[in-house]
């Protein structure tokens, strides 16, 4: 789990709000397969490359999280989460209040899995479309 702290250093979500929230909890190291009640005898859940960073927001405790399967991360390259992923929420998710225009915006995919945003390299956003700028920005509020 260090070496998944070092390589990502803080939460891999992007735009997330979590560093502009001083008391806020560090970030927690995320299993691409939870490793469940009997842990993980044969380590292969725990290796670094099967392994990211985020926010205790973004991993369990918000609205949209990896832990209530709203939120995935998808990785882009052999190397898993060590080189770039992206980022999808479940479409359902981001029907609220504050998304509602957004969601509704014809550039929008209205796909069940909305890509928010992907990586070029770890920390490093590729271009994001306006849709997925509005989305992040309200998500950063780490109110979702």
């Amino acid at each position: 789990m260090q070496t998944v702290r070092d390589r990502d250093r803080y939460c891999r979500f992007p735009m997330c709000g979590c560093r502009s929230f001083p008391n806020y909890s560090p970030p927690t190291v995320s299993h691409d397969r939870h490793r469940g009640a009997g842990g993980n005898p044969s380590g292969d859940r725990s290796l670094p490359d099967a392994m990211i960073l985020l926010c205790f927001w973004r991993h369990q405790d918000g609205k949209i999280a990896r832990d209530r399967k709203n939120l995935r991360i998808r990785a882009l390259t052999p190397t898993k989460n060590r080189g770039p992923v992206a980022f999808e929420i479940k479409r359902s998710a981001l029907v609220v209040p504050e998304l509602l225009r957004v969601m509704a915006d014809p550039e929008t995919p209205t796909s069940e899995w909305v890509e928010v945003a992907r990586e070029r390299a770890p920390h490093e956003l590729e271009r994001l479309l306006p849709w997925q700028v509005a989305v992040l920005s309200v998500l950063a509020e780490m109110n979702l």
